[in-house]
């Protein structure tokens, strides 16, 4: 954990979701875990609402907040002060190990190039980046790319995706449309659905590899 009272302001905006849920209910040919996506919603409330059959908890950086509103996230929202309001002394728990220890999966979604960069050094300045250098690479963790398109294109990008990899992490690739930024090419991030069903597939086969 770094030393000091709290987390330096950063650039990040990525946020995470942390999952627990009962494996066996959750079958290739079973009911799809997603919605379609109503007018109006965000990605991060889109993803939550997909998700239903879960039990999440949403990992956020200050930035990422500016892409949706905190309060309309329906499930427990956690940032950096809540890991410092926590921990005072000692014997105080610390949120970032907490979490990792709670969840059966992490979706990093979406994964911004500022914190792809940080993760594949092993960076850990924010909770959520704590959360990822504490996490257990025997439960996966999924990641889903997500920056303008020259950015996605720069050498040293794929060079850290490829350290992720290398890590056991699981990619869900970028898509080409439109970016926010009015550019047109590689670099959105994955749709909902899409991302909703590698969850899914990615914890049955975590769950009966578990089992077997």
């Amino acid at each position: 954990m770094p030393s000091g009272h709290q987390f330096r302001e950063d650039q990040s905006k990525a946020s995470c979701i942390l999952a627990r849920a009962y494996i066996n209910h959750l079958t290739p040919g079973g009911r799809s875990l997603h919605r379609h996506e109503q007018d109006g919603e965000s990605n991060m409330e889109s993803l939550l609402s997909a998700l239903l059959q879960l039990e999440v908890a949403v990992v956020t950086t200050e930035r990422a907040k500016h892409f949706y509103s905190p309060q309309d996230i329906p499930v427990t929202l956690y940032s950096d002060a809540d890991e410092w309001e926590m921990w005072k002394c000692r014997s105080d728990p610390v949120l970032h190990i907490d979490l990792r220890r709670w969840a059966d999966l992490m979706l990093v979604a979406p994964l911004d190039a500022n914190t792809l960069g940080k993760v594949a050094s092993g960076i850990c300045d924010n909770l959520l980046t704590c959360i990822i250098r504490a996490w257990d690479c025997h439960k996966p963790l999924l990641f889903c790319p997500a920056m303008n398109t020259v950015m996605w294109e720069h050498p040293i990008t794929a060079q850290q995706v490829g350290q992720l990899k290398a890590f056991g992490y699981v990619e869900i690739p970028c898509v080409a449309k439109k970016l926010v930024c009015g550019d047109q090419g590689l670099g959105a991030m994955a749709e909902v659905g899409t991302i909703v069903d590698k969850v899914k597939e990615v914890l049955f086969w975590h769950g009966d590899s578990q089992e077997s």
